[in-house]
């Protein structure tokens, strides 16, 4: 008979469908979502909890009660990113511990010392980090979604390194391809032939550092005349808009400000569709993700995955959760520190000089995410992280 578990998730976002998908042919999944408006390319069973209440003050109620009254042998909850997410998760374990079914906490969060919180954030920290060691003290097992920084945390929360359970975090463009665009019709299209690409993708918003990227580009395009930097991304996630961002006009008068020409050294092209992103992965030379810590720091980056992918050279910042796990510095790319303009182009010009360097580099970067980064891989964690809480079971 198939384990049977509750899987509360908030978002049945396009890279984890594969996933869900995938552990739902060994298990028997029950997916429960709390911010989710539609739901796609879905095979197992799942239900839409509406949230009552406005973000972040927001409560899945009626998820208390499919909890409460549902069979299941495990449960796995959901990250908490806010007040009411996290009252979520305190309720929902506490529910589960009553009805003694197996707890599996699911969490990407990790902190950044150089983070600088006012004083309200830290009560709030305070009181999230006490009430997370107490879900943690209830948990059968932890499971990070992540590496090396999430797993710090824990243990930096008194969860025993024995109880922590790592799943790859993964993405990929599994069927999502666009075959009618081509690396070559956008550059084209841009006119950036012969030019050397620089690449970002992600939101606007100001802990990615994106405004860094475009100062350090500007110092660059004074020594160099055959580079140019496309940025893809808006403000918005989820269809909401981020107060915390940059607008595309604010980037494109900064940019003018420092010397640069709107559409021949720096190219704006907005949100583009994921399945339509590969072709600016294959043409860009060096993918760059410079994130801050100054508000938070950013979880993992799965747009590192996505340029690794592609076999492209990486450089990210120490802000970058995903850094430390999937790039080893100066073999498949470069960590470096945040707001650090000087290194950013010492990087980028170390990089652009030496062509099969930055080749051979790309080379591992793509090997690395082959070996470890796909969805089996993330299947099989899963797995192997169930028949550790069955084992347990059975032990007690």
């Amino acid at each position: 008979m198939k384990t049977k578990i509750i899987f509360l998730h908030n978002k049945a976002t396009w890279y984890r469908i594969p996933f869900f998908n995938g552990i739902s042919a060994y298990f028997d999944v029950f997916f429960l979502f709390t911010n989710e408006n539609n739901v796609t390319e879905f095979h197992p069973e799942y239900q839409i909890v509406k949230r009552l209440g406005k973000y972040p003050i927001s409560f899945a109620f009626k998820a208390y009660l499919l909890v409460f009254r549902r069979e299941y042998d495990i449960i796995i909850l959901p990250p908490a990113d806010s007040f009411g997410e996290l009252i979520d998760v305190l309720i929902l374990c506490s529910l589960a511990k009553i009805r003694r079914k197996k707890i599996i906490v699911w969490s990407e969060r990790w902190r950044s010392p150089c983070t600088k919180r006012k004083f309200f954030s830290k009560i709030y920290d305070f009181f999230d980090s006490t009430c997370m060691k107490f879900v943690f003290s209830l948990a059968t097992i932890c499971a990070i979604s992540g590496g090396i920084k999430q797993k710090e945390y824990f243990i930096k929360l008194g969860v025993r390194e024995s109880k922590i359970s790592t799943v790859p975090y993964v993405t990929d463009f599994i069927d999502e391809m666009n075959p009618e665009i081509e690396g070559n019709d956008i550059k084209n299209l841009l006119s950036i032939n012969g030019k050397k690409i620089i690449l970002y993708v992600g939101r606007l918003v100001k802990r990615k550092g994106v405004d860094y990227l475009i100062k350090t580009f500007s110092e660059l395009r004074k020594k160099k005349e055959d580079i140019c930097l496309l940025i893809i991304g808006g403000q918005g996630f989820y269809g909401h808009h981020d107060p915390n961002s940059f607008t595309i006009s604010e980037l494109e008068k900064y940019a003018q400000r420092l010397g640069l020409i709107i559409n021949n050294d720096i190219f704006f092209l907005g949100d583009i569709p994921h399945k339509d992103l590969p072709p600016y992965y294959q043409i860009c030379n060096i993918f760059v993700l410079p994130a801050i810590s100054d508000i938070d720091v950013e979880p993992w980056g799965l747009v590192i995955n996505e340029a690794m992918i592609f076999g492209k050279p990486v450089i990210a910042t120490s802000a970058v959760g995903s850094a430390h796990t999937l790039l080893k510095d100066g073999e498949n790319g470069f960590i470096i520190p945040e707001k650090n303009i000087a290194v950013l182009e010492e990087k980028l010009t170390f990089l652009l000089d030496h062509p099969d360097i930055t080749a051979k580099m790309g080379e591992r970067a793509k090997d690395f995410i082959d070996r470890n980064y796909k969805y089996p891989n993330m299947i099989d964690a899963f797995k192997k992280m169930v028949n550790t809480v069955n084992e347990m079971e059975n032990k007690s």
